[in-house]
């Protein structure tokens, strides 16, 4: 590891190859999905000699800075690494911190100020916590906690087995709604947009303008790339009730946007719409379903109630020159 040497915009397709090899990479990391997101943005590779060992992608403003914080709505845009499951515990370990300490340290030498929201499978935020330890004054990055939920599809055989291991009231309403609703594949963005602002509304919260095109350009993207998914219920009224949009990639599917018709609360689409989702993951082999978030108060009972696992992921911003304050060094 005495070559090591950072590389900027690589070739999209060594990239999303790199990747799809991490332990760490997902749906968000890949080439297509980036610069549906931005024009501006930069993708970083560390080279140990002629082999990739870890990346990120940095996201610019209009100023060519760096964000200071995540894209909204975008999970994992982090630092992501080479698989290392082949060495035995303690050595990935030691390799693996030694990679993204000396990432961060390349990385805080070209800019002034990052913002990384990690995989829930990175899970050694050591090198963070650490970074200038000594020398507090050069910058520090500050570390916030959160949490998503995670479905494990390979513990279950199949669909009839998952449905059996979820709440009671989430099985009921799938049954209820079985016999009420029709399940459509759409790619209709202004209807998901105009229930989740009725979602929205309903809490008493109007959506900015510029937050409902940033939600059309990623949806848009994700269906015409062929890695975005679409689905509504409709009842027998004719009424869609529920809509929500999903991301795939290699392993996994993501629940990223979904609204339901505040006059159709309690009918169940929305329990039936997510679990068509989940029966279709599981029917195409996949390994996992991502809630991307149960971070609300009025949501994450919601999403856990699928028997969705608690996976800790961090938000890492850095400026240089900004020292943590007194009492966060733990």
């Amino acid at each position: 590891m005495n070559n090591l040497e950072i590389r900027i915009n690589e070739d999209p397709e060594v990239w999303d190859r790199f990747v799809c090899n991490s332990p760490q990479g997902t749906v968000f990391m890949l080439f297509d999905f980036i610069i549906g997101l931005s024009k501006h943005y930069e993708l970083v590779t560390l080279y140990d000699g002629d082999e990739i060992v870890a990346v990120t992608v940095v996201f610019l403003n209009n100023e060519n800075m760096p964000q200071e914080s995540p894209n909204m709505f975008m999970l994992y845009q982090g630092i992501i690494l080479k698989d290392y499951k082949g060495l035995e515990i303690h050595s990935r370990i030691t390799r693996e911190f030694r990679i993204l300490a000396s990432f961060l340290e390349k990385l805080t030498s070209r800019y002034d100020q990052l913002s990384f929201c990690n995989s829930w499978r990175l899970s050694d935020i050591r090198p963070f916590q650490w970074h200038n330890y000594h020398t507090p004054e050069n910058g520090q990055f500050e570390i916030k906690l959160s949490y998503t939920g995670i479905i494990d599809l390979e513990k279950y055989t199949d669909f009839k087995e998952y449905l059996s291991k979820i709440r009671i009231l989430r099985r009921r309403e799938w049954k209820q709604a079985s016999v009420e609703f029709v399940i459509e594949e759409t790619n209709d963005v202004d209807l998901l947009l105009d229930i989740h602002d009725k979602t929205y509304k309903r809490q008493d919260i109007e959506l900015p303008e510029q937050v409902r095109k940033y939600i059309y350009s990623i949806v848009d993207n994700a269906l015409r790339s062929g890695f975005g998914m679409m689905m509504k219920a409709t009842g027998p009224d004719g009424i869609v009730e529920s809509v929500k949009f999903f991301l795939y990639d290699y392993a996994c599917a993501y629940f990223l946007f979904g609204g339901n018709n505040p006059n159709g609360r309690g009918s169940g689409a929305s329990t039936f719409l997510m679990l068509n989702f989940i029966k279709d993951a599981i029917e195409k082999g996949l390994k996992y379903v991502d809630f991307c978030g149960v971070n609300s108060p009025n949501r994450g009972d919601y999403k856990t109630s699928f028997n969705a696992e608690l996976k800790p992921y961090f938000v890492t911003n850095y400026f240089k020159g900004r020292a943590l304050p007194i009492g966060d060094d733990s």
